[in-house]
């Protein structure tokens, strides 16, 4: 555990560096001016989340402190994803007004819902349902405490499957916009299937890290969707 805990302040490290070295490129660069203000929002998010990275440590991994460094960490990851699809050659998408707000509705709810899982996880909550699809044998034993937090949990995730249908729906005949929808449903299945055996098999370190990867990459799709409609 301790060479984990070393080993993660070593990436952040080195992940420090090349946020600083990208905000220095971007401004010797003819960048756009809109570019060049998230590279400084990166930086800036950069140093909170170090903060609060600390923070975790000085206050024994407080549930809402690592809830915080868990949401920021995951919006540091797509402010930079964003930054590199603003690199690349546009392309244009014409979609209505509709369309765009009901991504930005997505990717709100996924984020959420990311969310949502640092607070099961940071409040030992993984493990307090470990039936399916059932919880304690029963279909909503209580939402209150941390019983309330894994159930609150479960069912975002339907929520999430129910939505990315429809956006599965919404956007088959957008060209470009197709395969966005058709990966994310495909991630969202799968990392339904990551929930259900972090519950059946008692949260082993693996599959559990996998559910958080697999969370990520559902929202890269997510930014790369936003980022499609609205630029």
């Amino acid at each position: 555990q301790v060479y984990f805990a070393f080993m993660h302040r070593v990436v952040a490290g080195v992940v420090a560096l090349a946020t600083v070295a990208l905000q220095f490129m971007l401004v010797r660069s003819n960048a756009p001016s809109s570019l060049k203000w998230l590279g400084s929002a990166s930086v800036l998010l950069l140093l909170t989340q170090v903060i609060f990275g600390g923070l975790t440590v000085l206050l024994k991994l407080h549930s809402k402190v690592v809830a915080a460094h868990l949401g920021m960490g995951t919006a540091f990851f797509a402010l930079l994803l964003w930054m590199y699809l603003s690199l690349n050659p546009k392309i244009e998408i014409q979609v209505s007004t509709k369309i765009k707000n009901w991504s930005i509705f997505l990717i709100a709810a996924v984020y959420g819902q990311i969310i949502m899982g640092g607070m099961v996880a940071s409040h030992l909550a993984s493990l307090v349902c470990t039936d399916f699809p059932k919880c304690q044998g029963e279909w909503f034993p209580t939402f209150s405490g941390i019983i309330g937090l894994h159930l609150i949990h479960r069912l975002g995730a339907y929520a999430i499957f129910a939505l990315v249908v429809v956006n599965l729906i919404l956007l088959r005949k957008q060209n470009g916009l197709d395969r966005i929808a058709k990966g994310t449903f495909a991630m969202v299945c799968v990392q339904i299937g990551l929930g259900i055996a972090n519950v059946l098999f008692y949260t082993p370190p693996l599959i559990a890290v996998a559910h958080l990867a697999m969370a990520s990459a559902v929202l890269s799709m997510m930014v790369r969707q936003v980022h499609a409609v609205t630029r």
